[in-house]
């Protein structure tokens, strides 16, 4: 489990006496002695201590790492209406951290947290109501919560906004909408929504179309790690729009993206090994790489599976019986891998 910070503001809290020494012996480390003077104020029904207690519970901090524990102190907590209680406790009932998981006793915490604006279980609420988690699937409601929490910056929920906006779920299709929250997100540093909002200029749905800008928003996002937009990055430098003309660099990022089972790249890097485009003519390495685009290794399957069987066969039409089953073999290892 991850570490814990108390969910309070210190700074916002007005704290006299016992709490304010037990506060300010947690904030020096002196965790063990912070633990000894908040146990009698958490059981007197002091809130903070409570919280405070509950989360050195969690992380171990001075006392010993107790999961039961801190959900009974969380719990308490949230009862009393702390909003970053009723989120952890949630979290907790989720999990199945010192606590049963129960979904259902979950999703009405995160609600009576979201509700008081907590941003995290407007996040979590938006998700449940997304995926039916405990309550019952409702794409309408997930977007009121996703929207409350992307309008407090929370930057996944923000993509996850946009794409309910540009595939209609929940929401009116809007491709405006759309590219709003994944600009949002994509300054935030979210590859995904990087990836996303590079299509959306790409094909100029809900902003001007613009290559260049396609190109530098799929290039941050595979700098990251979003295997996603290598095909995207492929398709510009392959076409030279918005970058300069390199099959080469097209044949590299269409190999990455091959390799992670990706279908329409394997398809696209099986033509030019066809073709010799970026990379020697090879007909067995263009014959591996389409009849596995021809198998659907990914969702692309159905869009990709006739057409990809079908240049599998004009390739083997050029090869030997020999290079036929090196290429077959090929596939059947890369499968195993």
């Amino acid at each position: 489990m991850a570490r814990l910070m108390p969910p309070v503001d210190i700074s916002a809290l007005t704290m006299e006496g016992p709490i304010e020494a037990a506060v300010a012996a947690y904030e020096r480390g002196e965790h063990a002695t912070a633990a000894g003077l908040f146990a009698p104020l958490a059981a007197q029904g002091d809130v903070h201590a409570q919280v405070y207690l509950a989360t050195m519970h969690h992380n171990g901090d001075g006392i010993d790492k107790d999961h039961a524990r801190s959900s009974e102190l969380f719990r308490a907590a949230a009862q009393q209406g702390d909003a970053g209680a009723q989120y952890q406790y949630a979290v907790n009932l989720s999990a199945g951290h010192g606590v049963s998981a129960d979904f259902t006793e979950a999703a009405q915490w995160f609600r009576k947290a979201a509700e008081q604006g907590d941003m995290e279980a407007q996040a979590e609420l938006g998700a449940i109501y997304r995926t039916g988690r405990g309550v019952a699937p409702d794409s309408s409601e997930a977007a009121i919560w996703y929207e409350k929490a992307a309008k407090q910056g929370h930057p996944w929920v923000q993509h996850a906004l946009g794409l309910l906006y540009e595939t209609g779920e929940g929401v009116a299709v809007d491709d405006a909408e759309a590219v709003k929250w994944y600009r949002l997100a994509a300054d935030q540093g979210i590859p995904e929504a990087q990836k996303d909002l590079g299509g959306m200029y790409l094909d100029g749905r809900g902003v001007a179309q613009d290559y260049a800008e396609a190109a530098r928003l799929y290039s941050l996002a595979v700098d990251q790690g979003e295997i996603k937009a290598l095909g995207g990055l492929a398709y510009l430098y392959l076409s030279g729009l918005g970058v300069a003309q390199d099959h080469g660099e097209a044949a590299k990022l269409y190999q990455q993206a091959a390799a992670h089972g990706i279908s329409d790249c394997q398809f696209n890097l099986g033509i030019m090994y066809a073709n010799g485009q970026g990379v020697p003519r090879d007909y067995v390495t263009a014959h591996m790489w389409l009849n596995l685009a021809s198998m659907g290794t990914t969702s692309a399957r159905e869009e990709y599976q006739d057409i990809a069987a079908e240049y599998c066969e004009m390739a083997a039409a050029m090869m030997t019986d020999e290079q036929i089953a090196e290429a077959e073999e090929r596939a059947r290892e890369w499968q195993e891998e």
